[in-house]
């Protein structure tokens, strides 16, 4: 469902926020997108939201005494680490789902040419932004391979955002669903650390579901 506003007399502004951001485990690459559509107001309500949530889990490591995890996750947002337990994606994600966080849709893939082909398929008519984490050397050149492919399909993309924040915490996770995904589809899961993660992919699938999610 999509929010507009009117600017000026002219007809109603739609924005459409595309928040990417790259994930690995074990070597193997993802990339998670999330896609806000609305008006400003409502994507600064998505972003509160993120807040929210980014602010209770730093709460959480502040009582366990991880301080430095605390201040990191409250000032710029919860971001997936490597060894990060299980348990903190999905306290962050239930989070989500009862302060009803709303998301267009999410994808989890290895490959750009996903992204772009998806987001382009997608009727839009309004203007777009896309919103990164901080990049590496490949993270970026993945970058500029996406937005130039998004531009090639005529998409009217007015900016970019560099660095951590709110927005891109939802695409943390599912790059790491598609991290794990790229993993499990070169290693079965026949040892220990298969089997984890084959359960945390099953269980992220499960936990996205909500957010219209598309793991290519």
């Amino acid at each position: 469902m999509a929010y507009s506003v009117a600017v000026g007399s002219g007809a109603p502004l739609l924005l459409r926020v595309i928040a990417v951001d790259f994930s690995y485990y074990r070597g193997a690459v993802g990339i998670g997108v999330a896609v806000y559509e609305g008006d400003l107001r409502h994507v600064l309500r998505q972003s509160f939201t993120l807040s929210w949530a980014s602010h209770k889990i730093a709460a959480t490591c502040a009582s366990r005494r991880c301080l430095m995890r605390a201040i990191e996750t409250a000032l710029r947002g919860f971001h997936v680490r490597e060894r990060l337990e299980q348990g903190q994606i999905r306290s962050f994600l239930r989070l989500l789902r009862g302060r009803g966080l709303r998301v267009s849709y999410l994808l989890a893939t290895k490959y750009t040419s996903v992204v772009i082909s998806r987001i382009a398929q997608r009727g839009f008519h309004g203007i777009n932004v896309i919103v990164y984490d901080e990049l590496s050397g490949d993270e970026a050149v993945r970058a500029e391979e996406i937005k130039r492919g998004l531009k090639e399909r005529r998409l009217s993309i007015i900016g970019e955002i560099r660095g951590k924040n709110y927005l891109v915490a939802l695409s943390d996770i599912a790059a790491y669903l598609a991290a794990l995904d790229n993993y499990l589809s070169k290693y079965p899961p026949d040892d220990e650390e298969g089997r984890r993660a084959e359960e945390m992919k099953e269980e992220l699938i499960e936990l996205l579901k909500p957010y219209n999610l598309e793991l290519l």
